[in-house]
């Protein structure tokens, strides 16, 4: 057991460490049955891993894209050696082939290809002659340019490292890491490693790091050897029935769902609180459980209620790293399991906490079976809008990079913001010393930031009141925190309101035309015109029925199929006082003759085409296409006309069902 790992292991309450033991006595047989994982003499035409090929796959569909890179930044603090540091970098590159692994195509497999070790290149970008806040401000531009420029899998290296000096004793590294060769885990052993032999090489002494017994591409190959000898055939047999019938999460969103993701995120911040993470500590103590355990409960809670489903199913990330030969490798072995709780007959959320408990627990035990395998051997019916088997993930991170001091240099973790994500929803929480506290990552495509913001808030307040009494029904829980219920309660009943200060929809659209000129007023298929000229055409429009004695009360038929005419007839006519009628030339000559005769009209609008169908009326009939050079001899210099808020605006003739 790694230093790192028994660091972890003490941290554990007993209950935590009791369900570890559970979970882990499962696997052991697997473990004895699979033997250890052997190091291949060859090194070449070496397997991909399942995960490695999924995302190996997704590379091939959608072309270089950012989506699984993984990027980190640093902010180093004091006097930094750049050439010891590459130096470090250079003897990690060398430790493990993984970072030295590309992907290319041989026969009807992929595999990996290992570069040969080299000197990792490490480019200086100096900013240290601009302000203080405009290097700062260029400094997370540039980490955020980094974490978004997309690795080429079949070129590589798949990994890079940038430096950014901000002054002579202040730099940030950038790193970034392509998913298919790293996980949480490996960015931590990059950085513990990397401070290790910088130390070391400072002091001139030889690197103190362990001999690593075998190589990623060992793993690859034995994980495929383990699954074709059938090893861990009962785990994925368990994992067939246990996701059966699942169906996709409806959670309501703000707009609809794309076809294809763009795959744009951003995140909304949620922190508990050193008191309330307290509670929720001796809770899980109290009941037997981890923290992650009623972490997810409570976020389970939030789903169903949102949803209406009472059949939850949420994704989590495991490291996955319980075998002694893979604890210290730069590698993807991070897996992703699947939650699926039921939540039906509204139990209290101290037994949902056990119903979780054990959903967890039998995944736990079950922990090597890769999602990609998984996911191929059950064949969802596949939606190129969703991701398979579950849209929501909660993650839950005991570890977070404390400052670290070394020799003349301290480094501190330098936060980025999210632009991409994989997931509709996904909750990434870290529990810290005191604080457990972290992001609710969504997708910019289903859900705008006010939505999210009181989704986080309804979660924190669930985690309150599970706290506060586990015993409530999980139906009954309060969602809604004092400032939102004070807002729905009190501000949005408040509707008293002085109208007259909102100018009407003439004035509206005459302003917009002052403001944006040659932006986009009207489309209808190929036609499209202006705020400019929809002010102008209307207001023309306006003056001539002026002339003719429209204004308020006056009623002016609108008989114009759906174009860019019929928008500057009904605002023409609202402009000039009057109220509009508009009557659908798909209507039998019958009905529009009716509406004429109900509504007395004098005036109609209409094109030349549909004259006949009015031959026997007294009304008058003006044609925009055909008038309409008279009509464009009248001024298009805006005028008001003394409309009331009051005065109608439009009749409409309805069979009933909407009136």
């Amino acid at each position: 057991m790694s230093s790192d790992q028994t660091e972890r292991l003490n941290k554990l309450t007993p209950s935590e460490k009791a369900i570890l033991l559970k979970a882990s006595r499962g696997r052991e047989a697997v473990f004895e049955k699979s033997g250890p994982i052997p190091s291949q003499v060859v090194r070449s035409g070496l397997q991909l891993s399942f995960a490695q090929q999924r995302l190996w796959f997704f590379d091939r569909l959608v072309g270089n894209s950012p989506l699984y890179n993984i990027p980190f930044a640093l902010r180093l603090c004091g006097k930094l050696s750049i050439e010891v540091m590459r130096r470090a970098l250079t003897e990690i590159a060398g430790r493990h082939e993984i970072l030295r692994t590309k992907f290319a195509p041989q026969g009807e497999k992929v595999v990996q290809i290992i570069d040969p070790p080299a000197e990792v290149a490490l480019p200086l970008v100096e900013l240290d002659d601009m302000e203080e806040h405009e290097r700062e401000a260029r400094a997370r531009l540039l980490a955020r340019e980094e974490a978004e420029r997309p690795f080429d899998l079949a070129l590589g290296p798949l990994w890079r490292a940038t430096l950014l000096r901000l002054a002579r004793h202040e730099h940030v590294a950038l790193f970034s890491m392509h998913h298919a060769i790293s996980d949480d885990w490996s960015i931590r052993l990059l950085i513990t490693e990397a401070a290790t032999l910088y130390e070391a090489y400072l002091r001139g002494e030889d690197p103190p790091l362990p001999r690593l017994e075998i190589q990623y591409a060992d793993y690859a190959e034995w994980q495929r050897e383990c699954f074709g000898k059938g090893i861990f055939q009962r785990d994925l047999e368990y994992w067939k029935e246990n996701l059966k019938n699942a169906a996709a999460l409806e959670l309501p969103t703000d707009y609809v769902r794309p076809t294809a993701p763009s795959y744009r995120g951003a995140k909304e911040k949620v922190d508990l609180g050193s008191s309330l993470s307290e509670g929720l500590r001796r809770l899980s103590q109290h009941e037997g459980a981890t923290v992650f355990m009623v972490l997810m409960a409570a976020f389970k809670v939030v789903l169903m209620r949102y949803s209406g489903e009472e059949d939850v199913i949420v994704g989590t990330a495991i490291a996955n790293r319980a075998r002694r030969e893979i604890q210290g490798l730069i590698g993807l072995f991070a897996n992703t399991l699947v939650m699926r709780t039921d939540l039906s007959g509204n139990p209290s959320f101290r037994e949902l906490i056990k119903r979780e408990r054990e959903v967890a627990l039998e995944a736990y035990g079950r922990q090597d079976t890769p999602f990609e395998k998984l996911v191929e051997e059950i064949n969802p019916e596949r939606d190129p809008s969703r991701n398979p088997l579950f849209q929501v993930m909660l993650v839950l991170e005991n570890t977070r990079l404390e400052e670290l001091e070394l020799k003349e240099l301290k480094i501190y973790e330098f936060e980025e913001e999210t632009r991409v994500t994989k997931f509709d929803l996904t909750l990434i929480l870290t529990e810290g010393k005191e604080n457990i506290e972290g992001w609710l990552e969504y997708s910019l495509d289903l859900y705008r930031g006010e939505t999210i913001e009181r989704m986080a808030r309804r979660f924190e307040k669930v985690v309150e009141e599970a706290v506060r009494d586990a015993g409530q029904r999980i139906r009954e829980i309060e969602l809604m925190g004092e400032a939102e219920r004070r807002q729905i309660i009190e501000e949005w009943n408040e509707t008293g309101r002085e109208y007259r200060e909102t100018p009407l929809l003439p004035e509206m659209i005459a302003a917009q035309a002052s403001r944006r000129p040659e932006g986009v007023a009207v489309t209808c298929e190929q036609d499209q015109i202006s705020y400019r000229e929809l002010n102008q055409r209307a207001t023309r429009l306006a003056r001539y029925l002026r002339e003719l004695g429209v204004g308020p009360e006056v009623i002016v038929g609108v008989c114009l199929e759906r174009s860019v005419e019929m928008v500057v007839g009904l605002l023409g006519v609202l402009k000039a006082g009057g109220v509009y009628l508009p009557m659908d030339p798909a209507y039998p000559d019958q009905r529009l003759n009716l509406m004429v005769d109900s509504a007395r009209l004098r005036i109609l609008l209409t094109q030349s085409h549909q004259v006949e169908r009015f031959e026997d009326q007294s009304v008058r009939l003006i044609c925009l296409d055909r008038d309409w050079e008279t009509i464009s001899t009248r001024s298009s210099e805006d005028f008001r006309v003394q409309v009331e808020p009051d005065h109608p605006a439009y009749v409409i003739y309805t069979s009933g069902s909407t009136g």
